[in-house]
């Protein structure tokens, strides 16, 4: 095939799946072995994912918990929650500890209880309630070993606090409150020493505005909203210094599977390659060693879900490379490429690594500052190519071309 024939027959593909995450491989997993459900809990502690609780089929509220393993890829059931079984609650981890806070339980009372798992006793004990209402739909994230509880609701009155809990010394302590409406089923994550909240509903509709918060400070700060439809019920997690939101449902009950990463350095979202799979909302999800796990959820005719989806939560790609801290050249390629660092980034250590779409990894190579790829072995196609410092962080990532020459 010569040259002009491949760019030619490249583009005339659906180019809209190279500009959002080329790259960003799903795999679906072993399937969640307990009732198929939605609104659990989840959180990771060391190489493990734990998920347990919600509204399963046949309307139980759940009080069994499971482990997945990654490495092996299969699922442990667990000694059940030692509280009620509950829906709504909301999940952290911090050291090597699990924790469960909130919810409703069967009742239909709100819940201001708070629980510890010891994955090594496989244990729950029970930690001091919050000193304030029961609530459900809350969220959690967690910066220098202390969590932080933000929102839900209880009945129909939500609330906007802001709620730090420290281990250490099983005790809350009341901080500036979230500074916009009051949210329910709202999402959240952490980079770095900030933390995340976003989308949500509230008594009178459904928002898409965001925030970040410095504990340092005890102070919230306006960031960019969230450009997807306003929505609740979503799913988020945070990866290589990016917070990821995806799927939910809106106000017209429209249920998405659409996943969007927030770049901190740029204060911008770019809308990712959708989840290969159904649309859903209230599922959970946790991240084992840079992969994202989604599992469960429910569908918009009411399919209550117990499947399990992987995806490389560092590989955010686009067709421009929007890192730019590395050339590389040419691009279409033939038989090799060259790749050379940007001005800080030259005399140093890096890993390069080039990806399938479907996300199988080609080749890896270490280099220092520049070298060049003898890539006659990869053909033609498009190709994911990632580059991480010493310490695994990606630094760029960028869409390659092969082309293959006749001799």
């Amino acid at each position: 095939m010569t040259a002009r024939c491949f760019i030619r027959c490249f583009f005339l593909l659906p180019f809209i799946g190279f500009t959002t995450c080329f790259g960003q491989a799903w795999q679906q997993k072993a399937v969640f072995p307990g009732l198929a459900r939605d609104d659990g809990i989840a959180f990771t502690v060391g190489n493990y994912g734990y998920f347990g609780t919600g509204f399963a089929v046949g309307f139980q509220l759940m009080n069994d918990f499971y482990r997945y393993d990654p490495a092996t890829d299969s699922w442990l059931q667990l000694n059940n929650f030692s509280g009620t079984a509950r829906q709504y609650a909301c999940g952290f981890s911090i050291g090597q500890k699990g924790y469960l806070f909130g919810g409703i339980d069967g009742s239909g009372s709100s819940l201001n209880d708070l629980w510890e798992y010891d994955p090594a006793s496989d244990g729950w004990v029970q930690k001091d309630s919050l000193p304030s209402n029961g609530r459900r739909g809350s969220v959690a994230f967690v910066i220098n070993g202390k969590a932080y509880i933000c929102c839900g609701c209880d009945g129909a009155t939500c609330m906007d606090e802001l709620w730090e809990y420290n281990p250490a010394n099983d005790q809350w302590v009341q901080k500036n409150s979230f500074p916009a409406t009051a949210l329910f089923r709202a999402t959240s994550f952490a980079i770095g020493n900030k933390g995340y909240v976003g989308t949500g509903g509230s008594t009178t509709q459904l928002h898409n505005d965001f925030y970040e918060y410095n504990p340092a400070t005890d102070q919230w700060t306006s960031i960019a909203s969230f450009p997807g439809s306003p929505r609740f019920y979503a799913t988020a997690f945070a990866g290589n210094s990016s917070g990821f939101v995806l799927t939910g449902i809106d106000s017209a009950n429209v249920y998405y599977n659409d996943v969007w990463r927030y770049d901190t350095s740029s204060n911008q979202w770019t809308q990712l390659a959708s989840m290969p799979t159904v649309s859903r909302k209230g599922s959970s999800a946790f991240v084992v060693q840079n992969k994202a796990y989604v599992t469960c959820g429910i569908d918009s005719a009411n399919n209550r879900l117990n499947d399990l989806w992987s995806v490389d939560s560092i590989m955010h790609v686009n067709s421009a490379g929007i890192e730019n801290n590395f050339s590389v050249y040419p691009n279409p390629f033939a038989n090799r490429f060259y790749v050379s660092a940007r001005n800080n980034f030259s005399n140093k250590k890096y890993l390069a690594e080039i990806f399938s779409v479907s996300g199988q990894k080609l080749i890896d190579a270490a280099f220092y500052s520049s070298t060049t790829f003898d890539v006659k072995s990869l053909g033609s196609g498009a190709f994911v190519l990632k580059i991480s410092d010493e310490k695994r962080n990606v630094i760029h990532s960028q869409i390659i071309l092969g082309m293959a020459m006749k001799e």
